[in-house]
């Protein structure tokens, strides 16, 4: 099963840019289904994902989000001081 995982979802590296889907009840009706982010950290392969306006405070799994080729965040935006908790 880890290795059909592993098939599945490549690995990412630091400055990868992602797409993370929200929950349903970290967002209201008309906000966004997906948060834009970009790898900032991996330890023991989990991720810590980066934001235009916080840091995510939960660490991610690779099944949790998405690599995609541009969302827009430059790595300048991405806020490495604050922190934001999501279910």
């Amino acid at each position: 099963m880890a290795e059909n995982s592993k098939k599945l979802f490549k690995e990412l590296k630091v400055g990868d840019q992602i797409v993370l889907s929200a929950p349903k009840v970290d967002r209201r009706p008309l906000n966004s289904q997906n948060i834009n982010g970009s790898v900032i950290d991996i330890r023991n392969g989990v991720y810590q994902i980066g934001t235009a306006f916080s840091i995510i405070k939960k660490w991610c799994f690779r099944e949790e989000h998405q690599l995609v080729s541009n969302n827009d965040l430059v790595d300048s935006k991405v806020q490495k001081h604050k922190f934001v908790f999501i279910h």
